[in-house]
């Protein structure tokens, strides 16, 4: 099958070992969802599966991941911005979305409340509030 451009989750199946684990940030307590049957669409080494978070988000370019699990996307064409996905049901899926900005980005990170999103010729600030999937005012 042909997937429209889509974010693929590539998960260890099993116990990683705990150099993998503190690298990845998860905790050992952490609850996987379950693996797509094909994995998304693509092929992987024995030991990982994957999960289709979101199906047609656009051109992602970068991701960064929230220490609660949030998921912050850099769109790289129109629609650019911001994509914030969050899974709600621990089955993998992102159910809620929310979109900010509108250039195109080529790259992002999350820092201590706040969010960097960088265009081809500009790194804007978004300020954060924890847990929240869009940012608290106009980017600086």
């Amino acid at each position: 099958m042909k997937r429209a451009v889509g974010l693929v989750a590539v998960l260890l199946c099993g116990g990683p070992p705990a150099t993998v684990r503190e690298s990845l940030r998860v905790r050992p307590a952490a609850v996987l969802p379950a693996c797509d049957p094909d994995n998304g669409g693509i092929t992987l080494p024995a030991g990982f599966c994957a999960v289709v978070v979101a199906d047609q988000v656009g051109a992602p370019r970068h991701l960064a991941v929230a220490q609660n699990g949030d998921l912050f996307v850099a769109l790289q064409s129109r629609p650019g911005g911001v994509l914030a996905l969050r899974d709600t049901s621990s089955d993998g899926k992102a159910d809620v979305t929310e979109r900010f900005g509108s250039e195109g980005g080529t790259g992002i990170a999350l820092g201590k409340g706040v969010l960097y999103f960088g265009s081809t010729t500009t790194v804007y600030r978004y300020a954060m509030r924890a847990g929240s999937l869009v940012p608290l005012g106009r980017r600086t």
